[in-house]
């Protein structure tokens, strides 16, 4: 028998989360409230490219190339998609929608509390049941 006999090994892999949900992105899932969230492959890739900016725009092109990689497609394609996933997503609780259209950009992912005028806060990510907020980058030209 080897050394790992007996013994349970779970890997530890990072959640993101915002709002009342969680995206569990190495299982392909999406949770509200811990209730599972009916989402597709391309969905789960194009949300998670959306988190990982941290609020900030992502680009047409970085998203079709995140939900489509090697493939070549037409914009439409990710406007169905982007749609689809708003839909599923629904409204925060400030009564806007979860992904923002940015004109001649693309798509972000807002924060909770935006809407409200609070300041924006780093997207918490859930490392098995505990959590952990990511640092905010220092400002350019901030003497710390």
């Amino acid at each position: 028998m080897g050394w790992a006999s007996g013994y349970i090994v779970r890997m530890m892999h990072a959640r993101p989360s915002f709002g009342p949900f969680v995206l569990d992105p190495v299982r392909g899932l999406l949770q509200r409230n811990g209730k599972a969230v009916a989402l597709g492959q391309r969905g789960v890739a194009l949300l998670e490219a959306l988190f990982v900016a941290d609020g900030k725009a992502v680009s047409k092109s970085d998203l079709i190339e995140r939900g489509w990689p090697g493939l070549i497609v037409e914009e439409g394609n990710l406007t169905v998609q982007i749609a689809a996933l708003g839909k599923a997503l629904g409204q925060t609780p400030e009564g806007q929608e979860w992904i923002v259209t940015v004109p001649r950009v693309g798509y972000r992912l807002i924060r909770a509390g935006a809407a409200t005028g609070e300041p924006d806060a780093p997207f918490p990510v859930l490392l098995d049941d505990r959590v952990a907020v990511r640092a905010r980058p220092e400002p350019e030209g901030s003497l710390r």
